[in-house]
């Protein structure tokens, strides 16, 4: 930044002059007539306060500037409690002598100061000492050093030290113009970081950090040009909301992401209904024939509601069961079970492996696959099981119905006394060597026939 050459010109007078004010730490107290009216006299040195204040002159000339505040409020508290005037009166020349003293300070060193005191404007437009409190009272506590500085004598002029104030000042003002517009966005991408969008939104999470990164660019570029912002700074506030949407349906429903932003699209879609509704009604509400039309309307628009409603709720538990599924072919290995589907129903084929030749008790290496079918079960409410035993076509039937029976039973027993079904909601049922898979004349299709099905059924599913 350059500091005009005229300002080093007044520099020895300037500091000449305030060598002068800066005798004494008090400015000469103004003589106020007796007989004049408290209250006017207050009302007109408050003004003073106010317009020095304006200027920007108390940053220059603080300590007076605070004496000023002192004596006028000892005025106000003389007043309240009718304290004789002339007190009164008393308190209002010190406080206008104060002040005389920050504006002769003002107008010496304000043309000096220009730069500073227009970045300090410039940030408190910009709503700074709400927005950003601690920055800007920082900078503040910074520029009434200096004044301070000039108050006793000391301030030397130097070009580094008006362009570290401007800087600061503008810095704040920078700061308060992205917190203003970009706030909301800010705390909701935080928000979803803390909810692990990372995890379970990470597109959206990374079209959301990036949508702000740019709005911080753009306002950086445009920061008094509201036009050049907004509809970047719209969009990233935008792209943090659905964000935050995506990643909760994401959790709650334990979906992908795919999943959960097709959720999200259709809610999208209610809520548009919703508000084409809300119009509709605010259109029509003074006519009986037009409320009449538009109750029809709303019913119909409920009622469309609350199908799409109904059809995404089961999208979303038709996602979590195929994710669970997923997670559980993986754990269990397709070396132990085969996790399929057959219409609505979910079965779990359990491989001859399973049982020791000819037995039924269960093999206990079976059960762990047995113990995360479990998880199967928990995320398809009021389902009802059916344990299937079936065998191959060696030995008799009555022998092979037998044994399936026993295996189906076996399995039944677990899921009992583990818990994992309720006694009412399982049923066993042995099926020999009557509903092969294969055909039974290669051994290949002996095993493939020896197997445990356990199938759970949704309760919808149910006659």
């Amino acid at each position: 930044m350059k500091i005009r050459t005229e300002y080093f010109s007044r520099k020895l007078l300037s500091l000449s002059c305030l060598g002068f004010i800066a005798c004494s730490s008090l400015s000469p107290k103004v003589e106020i007539p007796k007989g004049s009216d408290p209250q006017k006299e207050l009302a007109a040195t408050e003004a003073q306060l106010q317009q020095e204040k304006r200027l920007h002159y108390d940053a220059l000339s603080p300590q007076r500037f605070e004496n000023a505040e002192k004596s006028l409020e000892s005025a106000r508290k003389r007043i309240a409690k009718g304290d004789d005037s002339d007190k009164i009166l008393n308190d209002i020349g010190e406080a206008r002598g104060s002040l005389n003293g920050v504006h002769t300070t003002g107008e010496i060193q304000g043309a000096n100061f220009a730069p500073v005191i227009r970045a300090r404007q410039a940030a408190m437009e910009a709503q700074a000492p709400a927005l950003v409190k601690d920055d800007f009272k920082s900078a503040v506590i910074a520029f009434k050093d200096v004044g301070r500085d000039i108050e006793g004598g000391k301030f030397e002029l130097k070009a580094q030290t008006l362009a570290k104030l401007e800087k600061r000042y503008s810095e704040v003002e920078l700061s308060a113009v992205k917190t203003k517009n970009l706030g909301e966005a800010r705390s909701l991408i935080e928000q979803a970081e803390n909810n692990n969008a990372e995890r379970h939104a990470p597109q959206t999470f990374e079209l959301a950090k990036s949508k702000y990164a740019s709005a911080i660019q753009t306002i950086e570029a445009n920061r008094r040009n509201p036009q050049g912002y907004q509809a970047i700074v719209g969009e990233s506030v935008r792209s943090a909301r659905k964000l935050n949407e995506v990643t909760t349906i994401a959790k709650a429903s334990k979906i992908n992401e795919a999943a959960a932003l097709k959720l999200w699209n259709q809610q999208q879609q209610i809520s548009g209904q919703q508000q084409q509704i809300a119009g509709q009604q605010d259109a029509l509400a003074n006519s009986s024939a037009a409320a009449a039309q538009l109750q029809s309307q709303m019913t119909e628009g409920e009622n469309a509601q609350a199908v799409l409603q109904a059809k995404n709720q089961q999208y979303a538990n038709k996602e979590a069961v195929n994710q669970k599924i997923a997670e559980i072919k993986k754990e269990i290995g397709a070396q132990n079970a085969e996790i399929l589907r057959d219409g609505n129903d979910i079965v779990v084929r359990m491989k001859s492996g399973n049982f020791p030749s000819a037995r039924a008790e269960i093999n206990p290496t079976s059960l762990d696959t047995l113990e995360k079918v479990k998880g199967l079960i928990e995320v398809v409410p009021g389902s009802r099981v059916i344990v299937e035993g079936h065998t191959d076509s060696i030995g008799t039937a009555e022998t092979n119905k037998v044994l399936s029976e026993k295996r189906a039973e076996s399995i039944k027993e677990y899921f009992v006394s583990q818990r994992i079904v309720a006694p009412e909601s399982i049923e066993a049922v042995g099926y020999g060597f009557d509903k092969p898979l294969r055909s039974n004349k290669s051994k290949e299709g002996r095993a493939m026939n020896r197997r445990v099905d356990i199938v759970i059924k949704p309760q919808a599913q149910e006659s």
